[in-house]
């Protein structure tokens, strides 16, 4: 096929010097607009422009591929065109452009995803008048003169957005194309038998957005589906295989990915499927640990815990109800209270350390501080009702928050919590003076709530907001 016609080199704007990826992204751009979206041609077309940006990229973070001279594994190296600079420039001025863009948008208005290349937002127009906006249309005039830097593509009248490149349509408009970002889920081509026809119409957005949004509406914790994936070079290489589509079992991870931290959650209804799911807005964390912190912990939760004898402190969740909300807000607050009360023992440990090399060895044994972490742990008997109880023991024994005149004796606290359905042993009780009393480590369960109504009728002056984590 001849090349199209364009200019070449491109017009001069005035400036030194040849511009090579200025020539190569108009080529693409052109052959491009000869084709159908989504055609093969196209596609392929915009492969080349994107590899011609992702070779400046290549060979700085040890990557291994199959080296087909002696077909063995090797880092890969850096390509002829590789310049951290270059790679580094692309990349952040676009983010540029798109920070400067969420920043000049209207007060109100609600920002659903923003990646490096688009955004989803409820606002008619967006201002485009800032300096990093104006400078990158001045480059798109460069490469195709008389175009807008930005394109609107969809049109929704409700948008469900799961975590980062998994949103979808809830309500569409007539004649428009839905939002579908699958999140790298394939929807699988079940009752087509290899007809063109059905598989065609299984492709078609609505109908995939409508996948899509059964599959997260009625996900079940610990689900697996099938991921259909193309086997690697080596993997054909090395058996001498055909390239074949493999079907490899995964765990559904549909789950919100806490890169901002969520607040003021609600049910809100999926107007096409006319089912309720938990939602809420987002505000961003104080800082990355913070995020991270959650993130790990929403993992633990999401995948379910066990203790070492096998049995299930929590079982697998799905973030889907506000029932759910409750459950994963009070399991955070526990574990992540853990992490901060760990923390704080672990610098007055240093300290402690420090004060011993000061002093010298001989006062290692008085020095050194003892004792336990500061951790607070929800057991698979107990569970989170447990800590409410151990807290409350100690509580008790030290005569604190509130318990200074408390009248039973160890022996009768146990007869009365096991009368009023709390098991508690004499034990227990004597344990609890050996243990580090700890405020606001309960999460405000139901059934923790219901152990403080009880005990705070027995004992008037129990300063139960002791007990609670913090919000």
């Amino acid at each position: 096929m001849p090349a199209p016609e364009m200019q070449f080199p491109p017009e001069s704007h005035g400036d030194v010097g040849y511009r090579p990826f200025e020539s190569g992204s108009i080529y693409t751009r052109t052959m491009r607009l000869k084709f159908d979206k989504k055609s093969l041609p196209h596609q392929f077309m915009k492969l080349v422009g994107n590899g011609a940006y992702g070779k400046t990229g290549q060979g700085f973070k040890g990557k291994r591929a199959l080296d087909m001279a002696d077909l063995k594994y090797r880092a890969i190296g850096p390509s002829g065109i590789s310049e951290p600079a270059v790679a580094a420039l692309v990349s952040g001025f676009a983010r540029a452009v798109l920070g400067e863009i969420l920043w000049k948008l209207p007060a109100g208005a609600l920002v659903v995803s923003a990646t490096t290349d688009g955004l989803l937002v409820d606002v008619e127009k967006l201002d485009l008048t800032g300096t990093m906006c104006r400078r990158f249309q001045v480059l798109v005039d460069r490469i195709a003169p008389g175009t807008g830097m930005t394109e609107l593509k969809h049109l929704i009248g409700q948008a469900v957005a799961s975590k980062t490149r998994l949103q979808l349509t809830g309500l569409a408009i007539e004649g428009q194309e839905p939002v579908v970002a699958k999140g790298g889920i394939k929807v699988p081509l079940d009752g087509a038998d290899g007809d063109e026809e059905k598989e065609r119409a299984l492709m078609r957005p609505e109908n995939q957005n409508r996948f899509m949004l059964e599959l997260f509406a009625n996900r079940q914790p610990g689900q697996i589906i099938k991921r259909a994936s193309l086997m690697s070079l080596g993997e054909m290489v090395l058996n001498d295989w055909d390239l074949q589509t493999l079907d490899t079992p995964v765990r559904l991870n549909v789950e919100f990915d806490f890169k901002r931290r969520p607040v003021d959650a609600r049910m809100v209804r999926i107007e096409s499927l006319g089912v309720e799911h938990l939602a809420f807005p987002t505000v961003p964390w104080d800082n990355a640990a913070e995020g991270e912190l959650a993130r790990m912990l929403f993992d633990r939760w999401r995948e379910g815990e066990q203790d070492k004898d096998g049995n299930w402190v929590h079982p697998a969740h799905c973030l889907k109800t506000m029932a759910d909300w409750g459950d994963w807000q009070a399991f955070y607050g526990l574990y992540a209270g853990n992490h901060q009360r760990r923390a704080r023992f672990q610098a007055l440990q240093a300290a402690s350390d420090a004060t011993v090399k000061a002093d010298g060895p001989d006062e290692v044994q008085q020095k050194r501080l003892r004792g336990p972490t500061g951790q607070v742990y929800a057991t698979a008997r107990t569970g989170m009702l447990g800590t409410a109880i151990r807290t409350f023991l100690t509580a008790y024994v030290q005569r604190a928050w509130g318990l200074e005149g408390a009248d039973l004796s160890q022996a009768k606290l146990a007869a009365w919590l096991t009368e009023a359905g709390y098991p508690v042993k004499v034990h227990d009780v004597k344990n609890a003076g050996r243990s580090q009393l700890h405020e606001h480590v309960s999460p405000a369960t139901p059934e923790v709530m219901a152990f403080l109504e009880v005990v705070k009728a027995r004992f008037p002056g129990l300063e139960t907001g002791r007990f609670l984590v913090r919000g």
